[in-house]
C-alpha cells in the first residue's frame, strides 16, 4: 500500500512540474550513458587483450628529446637498424611512422592517413594480409618500387573489393 502511495505522489509531482521532471530524467539518462560509455572503454582497452599474437610482449620505444622537451619521437631509420642488429636473436624490432598517403590512380587523387612501416611489422604483430602478399626486406631498399597494403575498408571503398 505504501508503494502505491509513493507512485501516486510521483505521478502528481510529474504533472505539477513537468519541466523539472524532464530535466531529472535527462540528467539520469546522461549519467547512465556516461557510465555505459566508460564501461565499454574499459572493456575494450583494458579487459580485452589486443588482437595480436603476444600483446604482452609488445613495446613502443622512442627517443627522448634532450632539449628540454618531454615528448618521445619515433626511432629514426638509422637508429632502428642499429637496434635490430643489437637485439638480433633476442627480440624482433619493427618500426612505423604515421604519414599522409596520397593515392592518385584511377584518375582521382585521394589523401589517406596511414603509416610507413618496416617490412617485418606485420610479422612482429603476428598478423598477415587477407589477400595479396606481405612486405619483404627488398621493399625496404631505397630504390625499391612503392608497395602498399590497403585496409579492408579502403580496398572496398576505392576499388570496390576487386582483387
Amino acid at each position: 500500500m505504501n508503494l502505491l502511495h509513493e507512485l501516486r505522489s510521483a505521478a502528481r509531482g510529474i504533472r505539477v512540474q513537468p519541466t523539472h521532471s524532464a530535466l531529472v530524467v535527462g540528467v539520469l539518462a546522461a549519467g547512465f550513458a556516461c557510465t555505459i560509455f566508460m564501461l565499454v572503454i574499459v572493456h575494450g582497452f583494458i579487459v580485452r587483450p589486443l588482437p595480436f599474437a603476444h600483446p604482452d610482449a609488445l613495446l613502443h620505444a622512442g627517443l627522448a628529446d634532450n632539449h628540454g622537451g618531454d615528448s618521445l619521437d619515433d626511432v629514426a631509420g638509422r637508429d632502428l637498424r642499429g637496434l635490430r642488429e643489437h637485439l638480433a636473436g633476442v627480440a624482433d624490432v619493427a618500426g612505423y611512422q604515421p604519414a599522409t598517403i596520397n593515392l592518385s590512380d584511377l584518375g582521382r587523387p585521394e589523401r589517406f592517413d596511414g603509416a610507413i612501416v618496416t617490412a617485418n611489422l606485420w610479422n612482429v604483430l603476428g598478423v598477415s594480409p587477407q589477400l595479396g602478399r606481405d612486405f619483404t626486406r627488398e621493399d625496404e631498399r631505397a630504390d625499391a618500387a612503392a608497395v602498399v597494403i590497403l585496409s579492408w575498408s579502403q580496398w572496398h571503398q576505392r576499388y570496390g573489393g576487386d582483387p
